[in-house]
């Protein structure tokens, strides 16, 4: 059988985008380092003991690239940048991940498992994307609340 998948989404969920001072600014004019250097949201090696016994994936947005007002790089050079960076993030801090998915802005993170999505469960910080992904059968979990504590209930309620 199969083991059942916790896709986690990075930004918001386990890598702390949004507590950075001038996130959002740093974001929309390219600095290089951003999401290298982010802070973890969660006990990382905690959620690492949770995971065993799952896959674990890791699908994450690359930057909504209409409002970037970048100087010296192209859009496609910073996504690039951008998901080099998220990767060496998540295999740094979060190794037992096999597989990353940095998908361009927007786009439902479902699509990227096709008819599998039902044997995935999304543990991610927006309510859209969670909706998105349970409207194609899949499970969620709201990173807003305790993600630790939800993966234990998951835990007990599989018999893990």
């Amino acid at each position: 059988m199969k083991k059942l998948t916790l896709a986690f989404d990075m930004d918001g969920t386990i890598a702390d985008l949004y507590g950075r001072e001038h996130w959002l600014h740093d974001l929309k004019t390219g600095k290089k380092g951003l999401f290298a250097n982010l802070e973890t949201m969660v006990n990382m090696t905690e959620l690492t003991r949770l995971c065993e016994g799952f896959e674990v994936i890791v699908i994450t947005w690359l930057p909504m690239t209409t409002d970037l007002r970048l100087k010296n790089i192209s859009v496609e050079e910073y996504k690039l940048q951008v998901a080099k960076e998220k990767i060496q993030w998540i295999e740094k801090h979060f190794p037992i991940a096999t597989t990353i998915h940095p998908l361009d802005y927007g786009v439902n993170k479902a699509d990227v498992l096709g008819d599998s999505v039902r044997t995935h469960i999304l543990v991610d910080d927006n309510k859209d994307v969670r909706a998105m992904f349970e409207e194609e059968g899949g499970i969620t979990i709201d990173a807003q609340a305790d993600i630790l504590e939800q993966i234990r209930t998951v835990r007990k309620v599989l018999g893990m």
